[in-house]
């Protein structure tokens, strides 16, 4: 998914038919793991399939969402292979182009060893059995007990099979799920398999184990041959089950704090701007960071003051501001303020984050950048007049400089106030 602008233009394109139970699948089921507004944002797409191409500031206003926040969200539709997005440019213009796909009924969800361990990830076994129970549906009566008395459809119908062809087939809509990118190399999972033990070759797995087998990986970030050495470890070579599934996923758990074995970290939400500028990486770690981590990092890895991780913990607990939202304050207090954490007046521009619903970084630093110093909120009655706008400039490359935040910061006063 590429960041959008608002006079860009988006159509939908519907993959499958979608049912109202596979709405609540996707309540039930997706939102634990994409969140609300993820689920909102397939709904509103689902909903408008057939209304054209449609400006993303038409769908931002009518969501009440911020652009980052549509930005943070779609990549979690796409991983969970719900929404497919592509993209064309005519004249300077982007085209983007949504295909949405039906979500998986609970026992594809549950078979899917990465859906279920994500799912894990946010709800208790208990809640999870309570899914699982709600979706249960009864088995037929046991043969041995039952006579099936049922008619066939031919005995009934005695169809003249000698009048049907293959040109009566219609084709029309129906069922498709969406595939799910998955980093996992399996030539070198088989290369490093032939070298533990030879008598490991492609036949000695399943389409259906490469998959399970990848997902494995996917789910607990282990690299190819990590995947390699757990498999060879409980493989039993000529017994009728080769492969245990409930063995190779205790080796994964086993072996999580092993670093070594590790996939190189990806981050949980979508990176906002592109580049290895200064800013860049920073907008990027206030995106994956916990804000005392991140406050650790700026302070070159010195232990932050116990001061200042209670006006965290304050900032985020007690007045509702996001982690990459307080990263973005932090970061600009050091910037500005010469480094000093003033509460009573990032609790101000805290209040007025929330009241302003800016939630990741990329709306934060365009929240500093446009509002005045006195921070007003959205208010219709505000009288104080705004000062003039300047968002950060985004090239093309998606790059933002350091020097242009940094004179973009001199829109504000210097309205810090010493503590009591």
């Amino acid at each position: 998914m590429k960041n959008p602008n608002p006079n860009d233009l988006y159509s939908v394109r519907l993959q499958s038919l979608v049912s109202d139970d596979d709405i609540q699948f996707l309540f039930d089921l997706y939102q634990p793991i994409i969140g609300a507004k993820a689920c909102a944002i397939y709904m509103n797409f689902l909903y408008s399939k057939d209304q054209g191409n449609k400006t993303f500031a038409s769908l931002y206003d009518k969501m009440m969402i911020s652009p980052g926040e549509f930005y943070g969200s779609m990549p979690s539709l796409e991983a969970m292979g719900l929404v497919k997005t592509f993209i064309f440019e005519n004249k300077g213009t982007k085209g983007y182009v949504f295909c949405l796909y039906c979500p998986c009924n609970p026992r594809s969800f549950f078979d899917n060893v990465l859906f279920l361990g994500l799912l894990r990830q946010h709800l208790s076994e208990e809640e999870i059995q309570l899914l699982a129970k709600r979706y249960s549906l009864p088995e037929e009566p046991n043969q041995k007990l039952f006579e099936d008395v049922s008619i066939s459809f031919r005995d009934y119908f005695a169809p003249d099979l000698s009048k049907i062809t293959s040109s009566m087939t219609i084709k029309t809509g129906g069922k498709k799920k969406g595939t799910i990118g998955l980093y996992f190399d399996k030539q070198l999972f088989l290369s490093t398999l032939a070298s533990l033990d030879p008598r490991f070759c492609a036949s000695s797995f399943s389409p259906k184990d490469y998959i399970k087998i990848a997902r494995m990986a996917t789910l607990y970030n282990y690299t190819s041959e990590a995947m390699a050495g757990f498999v060879a470890k409980i493989y039993a070579f000529g017994a009728q089950n080769r492969l245990d599934y409930d063995k190779l996923q205790d080796e994964c758990v086993k072996s999580l704090d092993f670093s070594y074995l590790k996939e190189e970290k990806k981050p949980e939400t979508p990176n906002q701007v592109k580049g290895n500028s200064g800013l860049a990486n920073m907008i990027r770690a206030m995106e994956e960071m916990s804000p005392v981590e991140f406050l650790h990092r700026l302070q070159k890895g010195n232990e932050p003051a116990k001061g200042d991780v209670e006006l965290i913990d304050h900032l985020i607990v007690d007045m509702g501001l996001s982690k990459p939202a307080c990263n973005a304050l932090i970061f600009y207090m050091m910037e500005k303020k010469g480094g000093r954490l003033n509460r009573k007046y990032m609790e101000k521009v805290a209040a007025n984050m929330v009241r302003n619903d800016v939630t990741n970084a990329y709306d934060a630093f365009n929240f500093f950048v446009k509002t005045p110093s006195k921070f007003p909120s959205k208010g219709k009655n505000d009288q104080t007049k705004p000062a003039e706008e300047k968002e950060i400039k985004v090239h093309e490359d998606g790059e933002v400089s350091m020097s242009e935040l940094k004179e973009s910061m001199d829109f504000f006063g210097d309205e810090s106030e010493d503590d009591d």
